[in-house]
C-alpha cells in the first residue's frame, strides 16, 4: 500500500479509505498538470476549485475530470475534496479559503478569477456529465481541511453535535452568530447537507462493490498520544452495523486492545444486574463491538427539556443515579475485586463507646485487612477520636511513605504487607 501525504491536519480527509494491500493512494493539491502513473486512487482537494485558472478555456472542469480518469486505474476511485459554497461557516463569517474575502462565494465570485467553489448538486450534476456513474457523498465536519468527524446520508448528526465550529486557523474571521445552535435548527429540519461546509465524493466509473461501507467516522486526536483512536460505523455486505475503534498512533495499540479486557471485567461486576455490556471482538485493525439500535439517555433528557417536562427529567436522571449507585456500592465493588465483606450496622443512637468497642474488635482481627466507615456519624461521637484508631498501628502513614512502591504491587502483596505490618506493632 503506497501513500504520499504531507500531515494529519491536512490529509486525514483519506485515512479512513479502505485501501487493500497493493492499492496505491495520491493525494493532489493543486499540480494537476504534472500527474503520472495509473492509481487505485487520487484525492485531489483545491484543485478542483481552481480548475479555471489551472485548464483555462471554457470547459476546465471537464477538462479536469479527462486529466484525471486518465490517471485511475479501471475501477479505481477518485476523491473529491470541495468546499460547499453555501456552507454555513461562511455565512456565520469564515473567510472564503481561496480569496481570503468575506462572502466572496455567497455573493459569486464577483471580485475573483479563476476560482469557483459550487453547491452539492451543481457538483452532482458535473460528476454525472463527467460519466462517474458511482458516487458516495460524504460530510466533512467542520471540513475537509480539519475534519473530526465524516458523516453520511445514512448516519447524520443529531442535534448537540456540532458544537466545534472555530475551524478557521489559517484566517482570522468574524463571529456573526452561534453557529451551533443554528446546526441544531438545520439538523431539526433535515437540510444539513445542504449546509455542510464542504464535502468529499468517491467517485467511480463503475458500480461499487464493497465488503463493508463506511457510515460514521470520528477521531479523537485532541488526546494524549497513548488515546488517540479513530471511531467507526460501518455497515457490511450482509446489512448488519458494527462499531469499530481504530488506533490512530502506535502508542494508542494498548490503549484499544485494554478495551477487551474491561468488558470482561464489567460483564463480571454486573452480572447479577439488569445491566448488560456490549460484546468486544479483538480484530486486526483493532476492536470491534456490536451497533445497538436504541434512544440515549442524552437524547431522552433532551426531549424531555424540549417539550418542558421538567418532572419527567428530575425523574429519569434520579432513576439513573440510583442504578449507578447500585452498581457501585462499595460492597458489590469489593466482591467483585474478589473480597470478602462483612457488614456491621450500629443503632443510630450508640455511643462514642460503643464505635470504639467495634472498631478495637475488628483491629485486633487478623483476619480483617480493611476497614470502610461511612459518615457522618451520629451526634455525639467525636468523629476524630473514631478516626484516631485507624492510626493506630501507623499504617496510613506507612502506605503515605512508600506510595511509589506499593500503588504497583499486586492486592495480595498489600494485604500480606499490612499484616506484617499489623503484627509487628502488636509485638511492641
Amino acid at each position: 500500500m503506497k501513500h504520499m501525504v504531507e500531515t494529519h491536519l491536512k490529509n486525514n480527509y483519506v485515512d479512513w479509505l479502505p485501501l487493500k494491500k497493493g492499492e496505491a493512494l495520491l493525494c493532489v493539491s493543486e499540480n494537476m498538470d504534472n500527474l503520472e502513473g495509473m492509481w487505485d486512487y487520487l484525492a485531489v482537494a483545491d484543485a478542483f476549485a481552481k480548475a479555471p485558472e489551472i485548464f483555462g478555456g471554457t470547459h476546465p472542469y471537464q477538462q479536469f475530470f479527462e486529466q484525471v480518469k486518465k490517471h485511475l486505474k479501471p475501477n479505481g476511485h477518485l476523491i473529491l475534496a470541495v468546499d460547499n459554497r453555501y456552507g454555513l461557516s461562511f455565512f456565520a463569517g469564515c473567510k472564503e479559503p481561496f480569496t481570503g474575502r468575506y462572502f466572496e462565494g455567497l455573493e459569486g465570485y464577483g471580485h475573483s478569477e479563476g476560482i469557483c467553489t459550487f453547491s452539492k448538486e451543481a457538483v452532482l450534476t458535473m460528476v454525472k456529465e463527467a460519466g462517474f456513474t458511482s458516487v458516495k457523498t460524504y460530510y466533512p465536519y467542520p471540513n475537509y481541511r480539519y475534519m473530526t468527524a465524516l458523516y453520511t446520508d445514512e448516519h447524520l448528526p443529531s442535534p448537540g453535535e456540532l458544537s466545534k465550529n472555530l475551524c478557521n486557523f489559517e484566517e482570522e474571521r468574524a463571529v456573526l452568530f452561534d453557529e451551533a445552535a443554528v446546526f441544531d435548527g438545520l439538523i431539526k429540519e433535515g437540510k444539513f447537507q445542504e449546509f455542510s461546509n464542504s464535502y468529499l465524493f468517491d467517485l467511480t466509473l463503475e458500480e461499487q462493490k464493497c465488503e463493508e461501507e463506511l457510515l460514521f467516522l470520528k477521531y479523537s486526536v485532541e488526546r494524549d498520544e497513548k488515546y488517540r483512536i479513530r471511531t467507526e460505523i460501518v455497515k457490511k455486505s450482509d446489512g448488519t452495523k458494527i462499531v469499530r475503534k481504530v488506533p490512530y498512533t502506535e502508542a494508542a495499540k494498548a490503549h484499544v486492545e485494554k478495551i477487551k479486557h474491561w468488558e470482561e471485567v464489567l460483564k463480571k461486576q454486573y452480572e447479577s444486574e439488569a445491566v448488560s455490556v456490549n460484546r468486544c471482538t479483538v480484530t486486526e485493525q483493532g476492536v470491534e463491538f456490536e451497533f445497538l439500535k436504541g434512544k440515549t439517555l442524552e437524547h431522552l433528557l433532551d426531549e424531555y427539556l424540549e417539550e418542558g417536562n421538567l418532572t419527567a427529567f428530575v425523574e429519569e436522571v434520579k432513576r439513573y443515579a440510583d442504578k449507578v449507585k447500585a452498581l457501585m456500592s462499595a460492597e458489590k465493588k469489593a466482591k467483585s475485586l474478589g473480597m470478602n465483606v462483612e457488614k456491621y450496622i450500629m443503632e443510630v443512637n450508640s455511643t462514642e463507646s460503643d464505635v470504639l468497642d467495634v472498631l478495637e474488635v475488628m483491629n485486633n482481627d487478623n483476619n480483617i485487612h480493611g476497614i470502610l466507615m461511612f459518615r457522618p456519624l451520629p451526634k455525639g461521637i467525636d468523629e476524630n477520636q473514631v478516626i484516631s484508631i485507624f492510626s493506630e498501628h501507623n499504617i496510613l502513614d506507612y502506605l503515605n511513605e512508600h506510595y511509589e512502591v506499593l500503588h504497583t504491587q499486586s492486592r495480595q502483596w498489600l494485604i500480606a504487607e499490612i499484616d506484617e505490618i499489623i503484627n509487628e506493632s502488636k509485638k511492641r
